[in-house]
């Protein structure tokens, strides 16, 4: 008698981590566009900054429930927004300088 072969196992589930790819997008966004420009980086670069930043921190949160799954976006994005905000604020203290 004939058994057709068994049904392959299915796929496991895609475990990424959509706070740690926010907070690398944010954190690239402020760092490549919005910091280096004068005006922008205080109205739209450090709140996009502080988006990373708190993505980030949320993203390194969760990845320890998830076995270090998206730990590495999650702690790049926290690293590029607090960049963002010191690079944001050096040109502030740079352009405006009053001595």
């Amino acid at each position: 008698m004939y058994y057709p072969p068994p049904y392959p196992p299915p796929y496991p589930p895609r475990r990424g981590n959509g706070f740690g790819a926010a907070s690398l997008v944010f954190g690239l966004i402020g760092l490549l566009i919005f910091s280096w420009i004068p005006v922008l980086n205080i109205f739209i670069g450090i709140p996009v900054a502080l988006l990373a930043v708190i993505f980030g921190i949320v993203g390194l949160a969760t990845s320890g429930s998830r076995a270090g799954d998206g730990s590495g976006t999650g702690g790049t994005g926290l690293i590029l927004g607090l960049l963002t905000i010191v690079i944001a604020i050096g040109m502030w203290a740079w352009i405006f300088d009053a001595t």
